[in-house]
């Protein structure tokens, strides 16, 4: 691979761009010179990330899932802007629950903003870009292992996980590097939002993790662009995650099915009764 030019000549697109991962991520590529364009659904708060982010050179409200609208939306921006020099897919929600219980609507929407929308984002602008570039999709601990509770969210993550490797050999001779990053539990307004809805045999497996901080997920994913790097890992944890269940997959799913189980004297929460 050839690699990008200098950040300061450089035009990257994030989903997702107005909270957690995607937030800092703009923030961080806009302080190293880059020229950012940032997606979300919510317009004000993109109003307020625009205003607060020098390098912010337009914004784009919409929803990724809808193919129309992101393809309205890229045309525009390499009309106005040409075509991106890297794209960083945040944008993503996520609906812990019992696949029992868990509404159909909930898995379809994980599906179609994570999964989807990130093929939707890549679709819409790579038949512009020539390269150097580069591409960052966001996957998850969830896309390195299934968990309890996290049916629908690992097959989205999975999904990015799949599409991402096929997408970099695809992509390689036009110069265009792929990345996919998976983020440990990180803290954002959405882990916050998942924790109100986690079941308890999902606490016990995560309720002992510390959370880390978005602004080190940012810095992971710039080294990734900046070193050529496929898979992208912000702390030791994921990474040694990622090799155990890879090498050692029976024992890890096996010490997790533990934690799971209730003992005799846990209650609905995994208190003591």
């Amino acid at each position: 691979m050839v690699p990008l030019r200098s950040l300061g000549e450089s035009l990257s697109i994030i989903t997702g761009g107005s909270s957690g991962i995607g937030l800092s991520t703009a923030e961080l590529l806009a302080s190293r010179g880059s020229k950012v364009i940032i997606i979300g659904r919510d317009a004000g708060k993109l109003e307020n990330t625009a205003s607060s982010i020098e390098g912010v050179v337009d914004t784009h409200s919409l929803d990724v899932s809808d193919w129309a609208a992101v393809k309205r939306a890229a045309d525009k921006i390499i009309h106005d802007h040409g075509p991106p020099d890297i794209i960083v897919n945040s944008a993503g929600v996520v609906y812990p629950g019992r696949f029992e219980e868990i509404d159909i609507s909930l898995i379809d929407a994980m599906i179609d903003i994570d999964l989807k929308g990130t093929i939707n984002v890549c679709k819409s602008f790579i038949v512009s870009m020539t390269g150097p570039g580069h591409i960052v999709n966001v996957s998850s601990m969830a896309g390195i292992m299934g968990l309890y509770g996290y049916t629908g969210y690992s097959a989205a993550k999975f999904g990015i996980r799949g599409f991402s490797e096929a997408l970099r050999m695809e992509l390689e001779q036009k110069n265009i590097g792929v990345s996919v990053v998976f983020p440990p539990d990180t803290e954002t307004p959405q882990l916050e939002f998942e924790n109100t809805r986690k079941p308890s045999e999902l606490e016990r497996i995560s309720g002992t993790i510390s959370p880390i901080s978005p602004e080190r997920v940012a810095k992971a994913i710039l080294k990734g662009i900046t070193g050529d790097s496929f898979l992208i890992f912000p702390d030791i944890s994921s990474k040694a995650t990622y090799h155990a269940n890879r090498l050692a997959g029976p024992a890890v799913r096996s010490w997790m099915d533990k934690r799971v189980r209730k003992t005799p004297w846990e209650g609905e929460n995994g208190k003591r009764r």
